[in-house]
């Protein structure tokens, strides 16, 4: 059985896992700066280290309006994808999880759907159930060509 290991993070009441190899790292929340005419799921842009790195809140993509307002100190988690650096908005970081990959249901195609294909997976522990983030499909191919296009116009001109 092949184990990897995933970081546990919360978003607004949800749990959820990203694989802690594509976790660059995990700084201070700080506002990232506005991008104009920017999709909605981009709040913004952020240098880190000299690089312009978009800032993705999905928090509104998976509130499920239930258990009121959870109090909020958010944390900015720097994930490396295939297209680049993503900065994602996080409420809280928990641990790191050793999971067998046997363990890993794979989401519904329905539920894929509504989620805008963002699940990889879930996976069920004692008695929580967490969503595995697919961070290749946060953002569709458009949208990432798009984002990257905003960064680089913010970038030439900060």
């Amino acid at each position: 059985m092949t184990t990897s290991r995933f970081i546990l993070f919360r978003i607004s009441a949800e749990s959820f896992l990203a694989d802690v190899m594509t976790v660059r790292q995990i700084v201070p929340w700080t506002s990232p700066r506005p991008v104009p005419n920017a999709p909605p799921l981009l709040e913004g842009v952020v240098l880190v280290s000299g690089e312009a790195v978009p800032v993705i809140d999905i928090g509104s993509q998976f509130s499920s309006g239930a258990g009121g307002e959870v109090e909020s100190h958010p944390l900015l988690m720097l994930l490396e994808s295939e297209s680049g650096a993503i900065g994602l908005k996080v409420d809280e970081v928990r641990q790191i999880l050793p999971i067998e990959m046997d363990e890993i249901v794979a989401a519904p195609l329905f539920v894929q759907g509504l989620a805008g294909d963002l699940l990889a997976g879930i996976v069920r522990r004692d008695e929580a159930q967490y969503l595995i983030l697919d961070l290749e499909h946060i953002l569709s191919p458009e949208t990432r060509g798009e984002i990257r296009r905003l960064c680089d116009a913010t970038e030439a001109t900060v």
